[in-house]
């Protein structure tokens, strides 16, 4: 049997200071979004009023949770039922999604809580499934006979039962009667398919934003990289063209040294200031001279090119040649007084 709102509950307001008190008790992380989406859901359901209570999440403590509690309005094969929900808001919300309390029928779920994803969910759009939801299969109905209704305690207003429909013999059945059911289950399927077109549209509404973030994202890098390559193309200028100045400035050096290089003989460039000096540096690079001619016959000698009599006469006669070198060169020192 269904439980159905005797009369329309009285709207409720809250005004920012008790929801800003109320705020203040759950700790949410995120304050201000949470402040925004508990004001939006509550301006459009007004039958609901907010709370701060404790609530154990699956699987945690016990924490006092923001929570909406109240009724939400559906139709129901043509009559109009109101709802009772409790909607538990986490501190990390909107990034945690709600913990919904109701009585939901078997065949009943709630593919936005399945499917929750911030950004792109709220408690509106929370609400608002929720009642599409429950008006395709209402998720209430009576308490086993057994249960005294005065022990029972409700977090919720009074609702009073609507009694079932007594049989009606079916030769009694009226052509208004047939056309009602059939009008009735016209309805069922067409809300059965606007909620398939529902929930394929709202995942591909979501792709689409999944996939606009990451082209957004990817701009952003792109503008980026181009404001780098701008910078970089910039310095790069600016040292080509110094290159560039050097590169003339050098070439002018070099034109303005090739004449009078060339007039110069290259043993002349460097000389000994007396001649002494000059008989020095003469006798030092024959000296010089003459170890490198005798390093290069010992490899000639190891490598056959010139047999040992060759060498050996070579030899000798650059040795006699050194030597006098070398007795000049200390002379020379002496007399100019290097020793």
């Amino acid at each position: 049997m269904l439980f159905r709102r005797s009369k329309a509950r009285a709207t409720m307001t809250t005004s920012d200071g008790s929801l800003e008190a109320l705020l203040k008790k759950a700790k949410p992380k995120h304050l201000e979004t949470t402040k925004t989406d508990v004001s939006t859901a509550l301006g459009v359901f007004q039958n609901l009023s907010p709370s701060a209570e404790p609530f154990a999440f699956a699987g945690k403590k016990p924490s006092t949770t923001l929570t909406l509690s109240g009724t939400i309005p559906i139709t129901y094969k043509g009559a109009r039922y109101h709802i009772p929900v409790a909607v538990h808001i986490p501190s990390k919300y909107p990034q945690a999604a709600p913990s919904c309390l109701v009585k939901p029928t078997p065949e009943m779920k709630i593919p936005y809580l399945s499917a929750w994803r911030s950004p792109g969910h709220d408690l509106k759009g929370l609400l608002e499934a929720m009642t599409v939801a429950f008006g395709e299969s209402c998720p209430v109905y009576s308490a086993a006979a057994s249960i005294d209704p005065s022990t029972a305690i409700s977090r919720f207003p009074t609702y009073v039962n609507v009694p079932p429909p007594k049989p009606v013999d079916s030769a009694t059945v009226k052509p208004e009667h047939l056309k009602a059911s059939l009008l009735s289950a016209i309805e069922y399927r067409m809300r059965l398919k606007l909620m398939e077109r529902f929930e394929m549209h709202f995942a591909e509404i979501q792709s689409m934003r999944l996939t606009l973030g990451e082209l957004q994202e990817g701009h952003e890098k792109v503008l980026g990289a181009v404001e780098r390559l701008q910078v970089e193309g910039t310095e790069m200028r600016e040292k080509r063209d110094l290159y560039r100045k050097r590169r003339d400035e050098l070439e002018q050096e070099l034109i303005a040294c090739v004449p009078t290089a060339s007039s110069n003989a290259i043993d002349s460039v460097i000389d000994a200031a007396t001649p002494v000096h000059r008989q020095i540096v003469d006798c030092f690079a024959a000296d010089l001279a003459i170890d490198d001619a005798i390093y290069s016959l010992g490899r000639a000698v190891k490598d056959g090119s010139i047999d040992t009599q060759t060498y050996l006469r070579l030899v000798r006669h650059l040795s006699r040649k050194q030597f006098v070198h070398r007795a000049l060169l200390r002379k020379c020192r002496i007399v100019a007084r290097l020793r």
